[in-house]
């Protein structure tokens, strides 16, 4: 076991950690709510593994939800991971087998807060604090959602309003990100076009086309660069 690798991956995973697994055991009081057992939480967890589409799973599926809806819903909520995946080609470019499959599958907002630093110290790998990052942050939200299905109609207190933690956790990593990126032009733009696109479209339209224009823009810009992983 490569010890140096786990403990600094260790070391970087615990703050969000702590709020995946408590956003986790919201998710699986969630499913045991709606009369799921904690199979279905860790397989959703574990092959679904995003936040907001399994938040919205206990209501898809045990309501009428047609497949092709819950098709274009996920797609839509989870449009902005395509975002990252662009940004991480370079990257993962050289990485081959399962690690590249399982680095693509676990790519989450707060993973990737993680693994797009330019500056790693030296002795640390890449490929396996990448990995590593992966596996620590899929493993506290599966856990989190098994123990909230099993325990959840035992806790002695409220979880309402336990989401927002999220919103919060993401906050403080894009300013992390911001302090280990020399490139602040991506979240810039983003900015910008986030908020002129919520002017013109509102609060309920912005995101969709927000991500497409960021997106346009970027790989053209990236493509004229020649293809620079620095960029994205």
């Amino acid at each position: 076991m490569d010890k140096k690798h786990w403990r600094y991956a260790f070391e970087k995973t615990l703050p969000i950690g702590i709020v995946y697994l408590m956003l986790a055991l919201g998710f699986g009081i969630m499913m045991q709510s709606k009369g799921f057992n904690w199979i279905w939480a860790l397989c959703l967890s574990f092959f679904v593994y995003s936040g907001s589409i399994q938040f919205l799973a206990p209501v898809i599926l045990s309501s009428s939800t047609g497949i092709f809806a819950t098709v274009i819903l996920t797609f839509m909520v989870n449009f902005r991971l395509l975002f990252y995946g662009i940004s991480q080609l370079e990257r993962y470019k050289k990485i081959k087998g399962w690690r590249k499959l399982y680095l693509v599958h676990g790519l989450t907002d707060e993973t990737f807060s993680l693994v797009s630093i330019d500056n790693l110290p030296e002795g640390i790998e890449r490929e396996k604090y990448s990995l590593y990052v992966t596996v620590l942050n899929h493993m506290y939200w599966t856990v989190g959602s098994v123990a909230g299905s099993l325990v959840g109609n035992l806790l002695p207190f409220s979880t309402e309003g336990i989401d927002f933690a999220l919103t919060a956790l993401f906050f403080v990593v894009v300013l992390n990100q911001w302090e280990a990126t020399n490139n602040h032009k991506p979240a810039l733009l983003g900015m910008s076009v986030g908020v002129i696109f919520f002017i013109i479209f509102g609060p309920d339209n912005f995101m969709l086309p927000s991500m497409f224009v960021v997106i346009a823009f970027l790989l053209v810009e990236n493509r004229l660069k020649g293809g620079n992983p620095d960029y994205v």
